[in-house]
């Protein structure tokens, strides 16, 4: 599970609830300035498709690491897609964080409000 926390003008994502070898780094900081939104989606999760680069999959169990679509990147530490968040960036390099949460609306919340939505 990923843990949200908000720092001056950043949102730190600490990803320590995944292995590193799964998810490849500890943590994403990104500027409050390059965060669009906070949101659930279920539908978009169950049909998303996109290629590991470098990612790993399990069926059923586990979406973790970095995966490309239309030539984007795309951030997933998924277990369990009910607790999934999708946070849309700009300027970034991932256009999409989807990370799985212990506490969706508590979440989507404080980034939320960290950006002014």
């Amino acid at each position: 599970m990923v843990t949200v926390l908000k720092k001056t003008e950043k949102i730190i994502f600490d990803l320590s609830g995944f292995s590193t070898s799964m998810v490849f780094k500890n943590r994403i900081s990104v500027p409050i300035k390059n965060i669009r939104s906070a949101y659930q989606n279920a539908k978009y999760l169950e049909t998303w498709e996109g290629m590991k680069a470098p990612g790993k999959v399990i069926p059923d169990m586990l979406k973790a690491g970095t995966f490309q679509k239309n030539k984007m990147q795309y951030f997933w530490a998924v277990k369990d897609l009910k607790n999934t968040i999708i946070v849309d960036l700009i300027n970034e390099s991932y256009e999409q964080l989807i990370l799985e949460v212990e506490n969706p609306e508590e979440c989507m919340d404080l980034i939320n409000a960290a950006i002014g939505v």
